[in-house]
């Protein structure tokens, strides 16, 4: 489960695009695809959304939209 538990938006964003912190169980809940709790279908994730785990991982989402993890 990812659920969403922060957002904002950065200059130049437009439309339904945020950047996004959300609370994700474990890494293996964060997939391609995946749907987060309590974020509207139509937002579009910005690069530099952060998704924090349990375990103390975390993922920056990247400009050619993938989650890199770096802890």
């Amino acid at each position: 489960m990812v659920i969403l538990i922060d957002y904002t938006r950065q200059p130049g964003d437009t439309g339904n695009e945020y950047q996004i912190k959300a609370f994700a169980d474990d890494k293996s809940a964060v997939t391609e695809g995946m749907t987060i709790q309590n974020m509207p279908p139509e937002w579009i994730i910005q690069p530099g959304s952060i998704i924090y785990t349990a375990n103390g991982d975390v993922a920056f989402y990247t400009s050619d939209g993938v989650w890199n993890w770096v802890a």
